[in-house]
């Protein structure tokens, strides 16, 4: 009986700590991430990352494969009026102030290539599946490929 009370006690002492726990770490804003790692797998394939740059006007990009060749590129992509809305995107994807989660929709046809966006901050990786950030992020593929003469 007694053993049933201190687990009782336990319990109710606990979960409100659990509970509290949980709605500070999803608040907006607490998530901080490192890069964005951008897959295009089948044809076309396609890896790279993007980083954030000195300023919010830049982006770092690091291509590590093109074509299932190994490539180590490095450059910067600059905000224009054509991309300004996927970086600034970006900026609030990177700090946690727009949510990754959506519905993403699949089409019943697969067509013999996937694109795969994700943000990383150490070993965890967090799809996006927001629809407007894949549309806004999928610009960053463009440029990249233009960048390495992949047209």
């Amino acid at each position: 009986m007694r053993i049933r009370i201190y687990l009782t006690v336990l319990t109710s002492l606990l979960l409100p700590i659990l509970f509290c726990g949980c709605k500070t770490s999803a608040k907006t804003g607490s998530i901080q991430y490192e890069y964005l790692l951008v897959e295009r797998q089948g044809g076309g394939q396609l890896d790279f990352r993007v980083y954030p740059g000195q300023s919010r006007s830049h982006l770092n990009v690091y291509v590590s494969s093109s074509d299932f060749q190994p490539v180590e590129k490095r450059f910067q992509l600059q905000i224009d009026e054509n991309n300004a809305d996927a970086i600034d995107d970006f900026y609030k994807a990177l700090n946690g102030q727009v949510s990754l989660k959506g519905k993403q929709k699949v089409s019943g046809k697969l067509k013999g290539t996937w694109l795969y966006l994700r943000f990383v901050r150490g070993n965890r990786e967090t799809e996006v599946t927001n629809p407007e950030l894949i549309q806004r992020f999928t610009l960053f593929e463009k440029l990249v490929r233009e960048q390495i003469g992949m047209n």
